[in-house]
């Protein structure tokens, strides 16, 4: 039994030799080569943060779609600049601007001889207080991607468009209402690094504000109920 022990160990360690130091520090550019056990596959050493956000400023365009509203389509063009002044710690401004009609669940709602109550998003400026308290590193056939998750709260001004004179007068009046508001904004961003300068985000932003009812205008008090938007986006941004 002892022999069968001290046989296995001297293998163990026969093996371990062909370990330089440098893999076993686990530098970001070093790999342990495996080949006596599958000389087609490598496992990387991942430790440290490779792409760092800190002092440094970022711009970036995208395109995206509104995932909420029953009655409404709508696509957006959507630019964000911010500044990352601690690596977890940054704030952005954004602006957003909409195109959106009526869907075909509201052509439904008219074929049957009702009014359907909508607001369509025409734009929306605002910032962000974002948090980035996680970094990950996905390998995947054998290529790394880098990527960061970051959640931002702030605030933003919403320009709609609303039928409310439609609803009223029971589709009487065709005119829009202009409508303005003030709302608090919640955004999760998932950021990949392309390179060091370049990166691929992902937003899911959502905005919560306090509008009038559909039925403001004919009632003596105009009462407000709390609402919602969201979008999501996907962007191309650059790091200076």
């Amino acid at each position: 039994m002892r022999k069968g022990i001290l046989s296995i160990s001297i293998i163990t360690l026969f093996l371990a030799s062909f370990v330089t130091i440098d893999e076993a520090i686990g530098a970001e550019d070093s790999t342990y080569n495996f080949s006596w056990l599958d000389p087609d596959k490598e496992v990387y050493v991942l430790q440290n943060r490779k792409y760092r956000k800190a002092n440094r400023l970022y711009l970036s365009l995208g395109w995206g779609k509104q995932v909420s509203g029953a009655f409404v389509d709508s696509t957006h063009i959507h630019g964000r600049m911010g500044y990352f002044f601690h690596e977890n710690w940054g704030i952005t401004l954004f602006y957003s601007s909409h195109s959106g009609s009526e869907n075909e669940t509201a052509s439904g709602v008219r074929a049957n001889s009702a009014v359907p109550f909508r607001r369509i998003m025409e734009s929306y400026q605002g910032g962000l207080v974002q948090w980035s308290p996680f970094y990950s590193k996905l390998n995947t056939f054998n290529t790394i991607f880098y990527y960061d998750l970051i959640f931002g709260i702030g605030g933003a001004t919403l320009d709609l468009l609303a039928n409310r004179s439609e609803v009223n007068t029971a589709g009487t009046t065709k005119s829009e209402t202009n409508e303005s508001y003030t709302a608090f904004v919640g955004d999760v961003t998932m950021r990949f690094f392309i390179s060091k300068g370049w990166t691929a985000d992902l937003h899911l932003t959502g905005m919560l504000y306090n509008a009038l009812n559909g039925a403001a205008e004919a009632s003596s008090e105009s009462t407000e109920i709390s609402t919602s938007h969201f979008d999501a986006t996907f962007s191309i941004g650059y790091t200076f």
